[in-house]
């Protein structure tokens, strides 16, 4: 699962709610068994400056795949080579 972009309406920024979207992203990701590649600036971020609990962090580990690894995959177009 590609996390490309997380946008919310202006009158919810601030409120926890892209938080939300990325950690409900991150748990369908792995319930469905798919690696999760967070492209999106605002998704990295998150993941950075959020400690996951101790069951979220037993589900995601293993499944986040570095920005840094998926952009020379696709490289800078975003496209599959």
């Amino acid at each position: 699962m590609v996390l490309i972009h997380t946008e919310v309406p202006e009158e919810l920024a601030g409120h926890g709610v892209g938080g939300r979207l990325v950690r409900a992203s991150l748990d369908r990701a792995a319930r469905e068994g798919l690696t999760i590649v967070p492209l999106c600036p605002f998704a990295r971020r998150w993941l950075g400056a959020t400690t996951p609990t101790r069951s979220e962090a037993s589900r995601w580990t293993g499944r986040l795949l570095a920005a840094t690894a998926c952009q020379q995959a696709c490289g800078s177009s975003g496209g599959v080579r």
